[in-house]
């Protein structure tokens, strides 16, 4: 099993369908936010966010919100980066020919539905947040596999069951797939607290890599805390 940092690992338990993840302790993210302030180092509102969204995600027993609080955490992480200038004029061309037109047919437009269709055209001049938060799982992780998928690939694939979660209620997959996405996503999840902290140049030391202080359990499958 791959080590990215002493004492940081994932163990899989056979029998039974049982998962044993290792990962940071959630009283370690509180310490970070706290410690390290008194210390004179400033987290940015982003990434602040992103560790108590994590912590969150970590004490979640129902798979679903755990999931959710993790996309969340990466969605916080995300700038959509404007386009290159030749899509951004191409954009802006439609939304003066949207006008144009509007105002042609005026009578048969709210000004309501005619400010979201200005406001979803304007988005276009900036990348997807699909396509954002792929990039910032590269940056995290650009050497690191997750399902066998890089990091960018595992992002999408998420992004896709998040949309299928958010938007129809249902994930889409069996709980044990499932099981097995949320467990390579909190390993994700681990390797994006890790980078912040090394950007910060803060050291995690072994003592704060251990096992989940709660039980999820789901149907057969459970993570458990590693023995």
């Amino acid at each position: 099993m791959e080590q990215s940092e002493p004492g940081y690992g994932y163990v899989s338990l056979g029998g039974g369908g049982t998962i044993t993840p290792q990962t940071i302790k959630p009283e370690t993210l509180f310490r970070l936010l706290a410690e390290y302030e008194e210390m004179g180092i400033s987290w940015d509102d982003e990434k602040r966010l992103a560790i108590e969204l994590l912590n969150s995600a970590l004490v979640e027993t129902s798979l679903n919100a755990r999931f959710l609080n993790m996309m969340f955490m990466f969605e916080s992480l995300a700038v959509q980066e404007q386009r290159p200038q030749p899509i951004v004029d191409l954009v802006n061309s439609f939304i003066e020919t949207t006008k144009l037109n509007a105002r042609e047919i005026e009578d048969g437009i709210s000004k309501d539905i005619y400010d979201t269709i200005i406001s979803q055209l304007g988005n276009l001049k900036n990348d997807s947040i699909n396509k954002s938060l792929q990039k910032v799982a590269l940056e995290i992780a650009p050497n690191s596999k997750y399902m066998n998928l890089s990091a960018d690939n595992f992002m999408r694939y998420c992004y896709n069951k998040r949309s299928n979660l958010a938007h129809g209620g249902n994930i889409g997959m069996s709980n044990e797939d499932q099981m097995k996405m949320v467990i390579e996503l909190q390993k994700l999840s681990i390797d994006a607290i890790v980078h912040i902290c090394k950007l910060k140049k803060i050291t995690l030391f072994p003592e704060d890599i251990g096992p989940p202080n709660i039980n999820m359990n789901i149907g057969p499958h459970a993570v458990v805390p590693a023995s």
